[in-house]
């Protein structure tokens, strides 16, 4: 009677909202964190290459390690007050909060500390942030099936928090339109097609050319936002009515993307090539096109 009841109750729209906003803590760090945290251990700290990778690949190490754990957790033990899923939403915030800052900020009588013993101070912030990240995530996503059943409904609440997050990609506002008349396989397709477009787009840029960037990120955007609503409804239907694992299910799926994350963040730093002159756009431009589509297409679309 429950499940019917999930079925064809309609989530109301103060709920939504509620829930389209309870990833943005994590997407504010996360894009810091991908975007930044090389740039600033290796111009600010002047960390070598190899030590800004290693210290990203011990986060996502860690991340890829939490996941499934804080996933089969969550399934398993019903938390405190908060129940089961905002519980370890609740352990996720504050841990991001009181860890993240701190890897940005310089530490305390660190002017003339080796590189090496900065490593160790920063390695159990990254690690308390990854975890925080980590519970953030899985509890938030796990949400999906267990607020409702219906199939039309798992499509947009997976929608709201990217709309929020990119409102600017409107190829999101459409999600729901394209997989009911296309279909979930063939909708996922179209946004791999725009991806592969995008990638070969990119990699014939110059810099005669370089305003077409712009139109090459279009295409990222539709593509981007088209595999991750997809895939994040395709999640929710293996789910199905077997609500209680899955927390498990959406670690499981985040494993392979942060471990392999965080291994290609090594190799490249590790073939870094800005030492050769003249080389180094060709090299950015490489590892923009086939590293972004390898990860988008074939780790986890849902990151």
């Amino acid at each position: 009677m429950y499940a019917r009841n999930m079925e064809t109750k309609s989530i109301p729209l103060p709920k939504k909202f509620g829930y389209s906003i309870g990833h943005c803590l994590n997407d504010l760090t996360g894009a810091l964190w991908f975007s930044y945290l090389i740039t600033y251990f290796h111009e600010v700290k002047h960390f070598d290459d190899l030590l800004a990778g290693y210290l990203m690949l011990i986060g996502q190490v860690a991340d890829a390690v939490f996941t499934p754990l804080i996933g089969h957790t969550s399934d398993k033990y019903d938390g405190c007050c908060f129940g089961k899923r905002k519980s370890w939403y609740m352990i996720g915030v504050c841990c991001i909060i009181i860890s993240f800052p701190f890897i940005f900020i310089e530490c305390l009588h660190c002017s003339e500390v080796p590189d090496w013993a900065q490593f160790i101070f920063y390695v159990p912030l990254v690690i308390l942030f990854q975890f925080g990240w980590a519970a953030v995530q899985i509890s938030h996503l796990s949400l999906i099936p267990e607020m409702t059943q219906c199939l039309t409904e798992r499509d947009s609440v997976a929608i709201v928090p990217l709309v929020v997050y990119a409102s600017g990609f409107f190829t999101s506002l459409l999600m729901r339109f394209i997989n009911k008349r296309l279909g979930r396989k063939r909708t996922y397709a179209f946004g791999q097609l725009c991806t592969i477009g995008a990638c070969v787009w990119i990699y014939f840029i110059t810099n005669n050319s370089a305003y077409q960037i712009y139109g090459a990120s279009a295409f990222i955007g539709i593509g981007g936002s088209t595999v991750l609503v997809t895939s994040l409804a395709m999640t929710s239907d293996l789910i199905g009515n077997n609500t209680t694992s899955a927390a498990f299910v959406y670690g499981a799926m985040s494993f392979t993307d942060k471990l392999s994350n965080g291994i290609a963040v090594v190799l490249i730093q590790r073939l870094n090539t800005c030492r050769i002159k003249g080389f180094l756009p060709r090299y950015i431009a490489s590892v923009n096109v086939f590293l972004y589509y390898y990860m988008r297409m074939y780790v986890d679309p849902a990151y």
